[in-house]
């Protein structure tokens, strides 16, 4: 028997229920950062309380094969109206990314904090009179059902963060246009082959 079986074996047959329970809500909320399953929240799973979700370790998968990133960092989600909910996201991530000169992967970073007022409804709703300060500035997002899909919001994210150049260093040589070497690790033999190029012969003839 191994270690997991044993484990699971102690959680069914040798502790209390309500131990089990917490366990196993544990063990599946791990699998869903595992596999990369999608967050979401329903408006009606929340209250005035703000609920804590924190992200430790959570692979995000994004679009059109993009790769995946590991995300840090806490999500706060409360109840503000019965059609709307305030989300606040203090986030940190990292994931592989091409050179954009020599196409080395390389490792990117980042560390975002963002806020969003999601309201379900298509037209824009009337905002109460007395709104609390810090929610002001908040950007407004309108969501056709009561749900909110956390991995579409950090996905967005994530876009958002990506800079318009990442470099392995910040001197990167990048590569030959012609044979393709890393110039950073080989040097390129291509200016001594230029007498062999169909353009040597111009040279020659223009010297003439």
């Amino acid at each position: 028997m191994g270690p997991d079986e044993f484990l699971i074996k102690c959680i069914f047959f040798y502790w209390p229920i309500r131990t089990k329970v917490i366990i196993l809500t544990a063990f599946v909320s791990t699998l869903s950062s595992l596999t990369g399953a999608t967050m979401k929240l329903r408006f009606e799973e929340l209250s005035t309380s703000p609920k804590k979700i924190v992200l430790d370790n959570y692979i995000l998968e994004l679009d059109s094969g993009d790769g995946k990133v590991q995300l840090d960092g806490v999500l706060m989600a409360r109840r503000k109206r019965e059609d709307s909910v305030v989300l606040q996201i203090d986030v940190s991530g990292k994931m592989m990314i091409p050179c954009s000169r020599c196409a080395t992967e390389t490792l990117w970073t980042f560390s975002e904090s963002f806020a969003y007022t999601l309201i379900a409804g298509e037209e824009a709703v009337p905002v109460d009179a007395e709104v609390e300060s810090r929610e002001e500035d908040l950007e407004l997002l309108y969501v056709t059902s009561p749900e909110i899909d956390v991995d579409e919001i950090l996905q967005e994210q994530v876009y958002l963060s990506l800079p318009q150049q990442i470099l392995c260093v910040p001197d990167c040589k990048g590569r030959c246009s012609e044979c393709g070497v890393d110039l950073n690790r080989a040097e390129c033999r291509c200016s001594s082959d230029h007498s062999t190029s169909p353009f040597a012969v111009l040279g020659k003839l223009k010297k003439k």
